[in-house]
């Protein structure tokens, strides 16, 4: 029992010592994350090791780090193409999408795929150019082999694969759609319009003649097809009826005219019954002002110059004119959906004001005070005419008009 006993604490102290023995100086060799390309190559970190290959290569003619790097550059090279080859043939083979609804098109996983494949070639074509500026490499015995690539196929395939999902997603809108007509149905051609768009955008090529048909089709059925009457109640300003019509803005999916058909999706009757506008106000305001401001004077005397200091009073009249007009316009525009029957009426109003200020004065301009300095560089101006405010006033009411226009031809459906 006592040989037992002793035993055991020989074996204690001795490993003991060896634990010592190693916190002093002994090191167990594993490969070292921050410093060396063995640890990126058995990480599979293949492109970074590949590089630190490269840059310790071009520092070091010769040497255990150079060897280092000479064994594993061309297996990185290697690796690294062979896997993201492997990884992209199979993606392109396997991925599948039916989320057609998504609101970004762009951010797909066909087309994640594609632009991967864009970069496989791009960093081959950087690994060939690293290559080529260290010339041939020797390892062993033998020349390294770094085999030349061409990604072209597969770079094809990959697009080919997006943009079939682009075209599947812009016929899912219009699919099954009976009555193209229906206001409910509208929607789903724009929203393919706008795919078949950004498909052509991205290759011009894809199915060109079925893609373009399908486009000019899907734009020509999202239309809201509409009838707009302008009854004008003022005698007095005849004609700006037409004027509301040239200058309304309402976007690629509204037209004005029938549809195949001959129909019109709605009908808009507006009328103008209303429009005031002021006399116009001019109000003056006249400050007499005053400054006293020392001047310095040189005098020369019988010795030597005598700098003399005496006040001076600087005066000067600013008149300040504050021109003011204003002007307002109203009508009523009453929408008829000619599917439902329904009807709908809203009150447009619009307002215009014209208000400006200048200043002019007489005397030393040194005596204004600086605030009131920009009045007097702008220019002098008369009240605007009522024809000049109808004007504004029609403006304003033709923008407010075609965004009652687009709420209810365009928003709404």
């Amino acid at each position: 029992m006592k040989k037992f006993m002793f035993l055991v604490l020989f074996v204690a102290l001795l490993c003991f010592s060896c634990m010592s023995n190693l916190g002093r100086g002994f090191k167990i060799k594993t490969p070292s994350k921050g410093n060396s390309i063995s640890w990126d190559y058995s990480s599979k970190n293949y492109s970074s090791a590949f590089y630190s290959a490269v840059a310790i290569i071009k520092k070091n003619k010769s040497g255990e780090k150079r060897e280092e790097a000479l064994s594993i550059i061309e297996p990185a090279y290697s690796k690294y193409l062979e896997e993201e080859e492997s990884t992209m043939e199979y993606l392109i083979k396997t991925q599948v999408e039916k989320d057609y609804d998504r609101s970004n098109m762009e951010n797909t996983p066909t087309n994640d795929t594609y632009k991967r494949c864009i970069r496989l070639r791009e960093n081959y074509d950087d690994f060939q150019k690293q290559l080529k500026e260290i010339g041939a490499l020797y390892y062993e015995g033998r020349e390294l082999v770094f085999p030349k690539k061409d990604y072209s196929d597969l770079i094809a395939r990959a697009k080919d694969k997006y943009s079939d999902f682009l075209f599947t997603a812009a016929k899912s809108h219009t699919k099954g759609l009976a009555n193209s007509f229906s206001q409910d149905e509208k929607s789903g051609y724009r929203r393919a319009f706008d795919i078949y768009v950004m498909l052509q955008d991205f290759d011009n090529t894809y199915k060109k003649a079925e893609v373009i048909n399908l486009k000019d089709e899907a734009f020509r059925k999202g239309q809201s097809y509409i009838a707009i009457q302008i009854n004008n109640e003022l005698k007095q300003y005849k004609g700006i009826e037409q004027n509301i019509l040239n200058g309304l803005k309402l976007g690629k999916w509204i037209t004005i005219g029938k549809d195949d058909r001959g129909k019109y999706d709605y009908n808009f009757l507006v009328v103008i019954d209303n429009f005031d506008v002021s006399k116009g106000d001019v109000q003056r305001t006249v400050f007499d002002k005053e400054k006293e401001i020392v001047i310095q004077e040189n005098q020369t005397g019988d010795r030597r110059p005598v700098v003399m200091s005496r006040g001076r009073l600087l005066k000067s009249r600013l008149e300040i004119i504050d021109l003011f007009k204003e002007a307002f316009m109203r009508g009523t525009v009453k929408k008829t959906d000619n599917y439902t029957k329904k009807t709908k009426a809203d009150i447009i109003e619009a307002s215009a004001a014209f208000q400006y200020s200048y200043a002019i004065q007489n005397g030393d301009i040194r005596a204004i005070d600086p605030e009131y300095l920009p009045l007097l560089e702008k220019a002098s101006l008369p009240l605007p005419t009522d024809g000049e405010m109808m004007s504004t006033s029609v403006t304003k009411f033709t923008e407010n008009l075609e965004s009652k226009i687009i709420s209810e031809a365009f928003n709404n459906n």
